[in-house]
């Protein structure tokens, strides 16, 4: 469990245990794990500033505006928090996920990147003399640069591939989520809108960005309007339409890793294979053919 999210747990206890959400960072400065944090906003409190405001300064963007949708709308603390919490759970395992679809296609390509490198030390290993040639001719200077430089580019190139590929950090549904706090209030859905966007703004929430809250909104409005025609809970609504994202971002990123696979075939078969050629297999062929040219 993140750290934040163990934070959001230890203050949703204390608060539905009777104490204030201002007094809870008091009684947190008895445990050790956020001691200091618990000081830093206590203190930040002293000098006038607001909660929210305070908890952002020590880098939990998420509680934050969460905790100042809270505050402004009137929504209970507690069960708010619970749903953070178990937010910021879910977000860490995708996080974990997203890490490890995009392992295997690094670790290949970083294994491929020293075939060159390893094709040496075998031709030494077989009795072959392929850094002589590389190091005293001329021949090898020009392979010796070739090589490096066609390392260089794939280095480069695939590092590239793999950085569009994984994108940014994402928390998918987590507006809808801040969304469903604000209605859960009893706001009005334009209000609600509002105050989300400028909770996301106040705070910039990694992963979360104003303009694909608003992209969504249409399909948003649509899922609460069936919800009014329908007589069902428009919370519920919006937990399936957070889910449903949270699915797609997923099956997003196994696809990408997929795709990643094979789209570093290229950069392995364009400059890998002639660095490969150029610093194993043709010094080692000099090596050998060298006395007979001579």
């Amino acid at each position: 469990m993140s750290t934040e999210a163990k934070l959001v747990r230890r203050i949703s206890v204390l608060v539905a245990g009777g104490i204030s959400p201002r007094n809870s960072w008091r009684f947190l400065k008895s445990d050790s794990e956020f001691s200091a944090t618990a000081a830093n906003v206590s203190s930040r409190l002293g000098r006038g500033e607001d909660t929210a405001t305070a908890i952002s300064a020590e880098g939990f963007a998420a509680l934050a505006s969460i905790w100042r949708l809270a505050e402004t709308t009137g929504a209970a603390m507690s069960p708010t928090l619970n749903t953070l919490a178990e937010q910021l759970t879910e977000f860490e395992v995708y996080e974990r996920q997203r890490a490890l679809a995009f392992a295997g296609p690094r670790a290949t390509m970083r294994l491929t990147l020293w075939l060159p490198v390893v094709s040496i030390a075998m031709s030494m290993l077989l009795g072959f003399n392929p850094i002589g040639f590389l190091l005293f001719n001329p021949a090898g200077w020009a392979m010796m640069f070739v090589g490096a430089f066609l390392i260089l580019i794939a280095n480069v190139w695939s590092g590239r591939l793999m950085k569009r590929a994984a994108g940014s950090l994402s928390r998918p549904g987590f507006a809808e989520e801040l969304l469903v706090v604000a209605l859960s209030a009893g706001l009005d859905q334009q209000r609600a809108r509002i105050l989300v966007t400028d909770a996301i703004d106040e705070f910039r929430v990694d992963g979360v960005s104003i303009a694909e809250f608003t992209s969504r909104s249409g399909a948003v409005a649509r899922s609460l309007q069936l919800a009014q025609e329908a007589g069902v809970s428009v919370v519920g609504i919006l937990h399936a339409e957070a889910a449903s994202q949270r699915l797609e971002y997923r099956n997003m990123i196994q696809h990408r890793a997929a795709k990643l696979s094979v789209s570093l075939m290229l950069p392995m078969g364009v400059c890998v294979l002639p660095a490969f050629i150029a610093l194993g297999v043709l010094p080692m062929m000099f090596s050998i053919l060298g006395p007979s040219l001579s």
